[in-house]
Parts: C-alpha cells; sequence; structure tokens
C-alpha cells in the first residue's frame, strides 16, 4: 500500500466515523440543544477539524437552524461549506510573534511529509532574510 492509498484510506475511516456521528447527533434531537451542539462540537473535533473551524461550523449551524428551523437544516452541507471557505483562504503567510520567538509545531503520523515540510518552512524563512531555529 503506498502512501496516497494510506493516507486516502485513513481520511475514508475519518469520514466515515464524522459522518456516523454527525448523523446520530442530528437524528436523534430534532431540536438544536446546548447537548446537541456539545455532542457535535465534540465530533469534529474528534476529527481533527480543530477550535476555530469547529466554531464556524457551529455557528453556522446555528444561524441556519434558526433561519430554516430545524428541518431544513444539512448539517453536512454546512460542515463542507466552511471547511471550503477555510481551505480557499489566500493568506499563506507565516503568523508571527511581534517580539521574540515564533514557534511552530509540526505534528503528524510518521511518513506524512513532516520533515520535508519542515526543511521547505525553513528554506522561505530563509529566503526573507531570517534565521530559522529547528529542534527534534
Amino acid at each position: 500500500m503506498g502512501f496516497f492509498d494510506k493516507l486516502r484510506a485513513g481520511l475514508q475511516k475519518t469520514h466515515a466515523k464524522l459522518a456516523h456521528e454527525i448523523k446520530r447527533i442530528v437524528t436523534g434531537s430534532p431540536r438544536l440543544t446546548a447537548t446537541t451542539l456539545d455532542e457535535l462540537e465534540a465530533a469534529l473535533l474528534g476529527a481533527d477539524l480543530g477550535l476555530p473551524t469547529t466554531h464556524r461550523i457551529i455557528a453556522a449551524v446555528k444561524r441556519a437552524y434558526e433561519s430554516q428551523g430545524g428541518s431544513g437544516v444539512d448539517v453536512f452541507s454546512i460542515a463542507r461549506t466552511e471547511i471550503e471557505k477555510s481551505l480557499a483562504s489566500t493568506n499563506g503567510g507565516l503568523l508571527r510573534v511581534p517580539a521574540g520567538l515564533t514557534v511552530v509545531s509540526i505534528v503528524g503520523v510518521n511518513g506524512t511529509g513532516k520533515t520535508t515540510t519542515t526543511e521547505k518552512l525553513a528554506h522561505r524563512v530563509q529566503t526573507k532574510r531570517q534565521t530559522p531555529v529547528l529542534d527534534a
């Protein structure tokens, strides 16, 4: 099994688990309650969507529920739209700390390109006449 096959299999597993959890949460309660939103938030965070993206999805679901009512809310399309918005961001710059070191943590499974990405990031910093410091 090649790298991309492993990546695809992992993403499909995460997608299936998230889809199952969202369906369970949404069909279990016809009303949008605090408990339902907490469960949805936990499922999204469990799928490694991150806190900012999860909060945007939760806020969009709340807005849709308030404007359409419970029957017209499609959590999957709302989540897809919010994720597409965040991935389509044109801001590719590194968020720098005004004073002191800017720390970037690269975390991931073995063989997913952490070292290569770190090297590319360090090279990008060097091309801007700045000094990268790497630590393992």
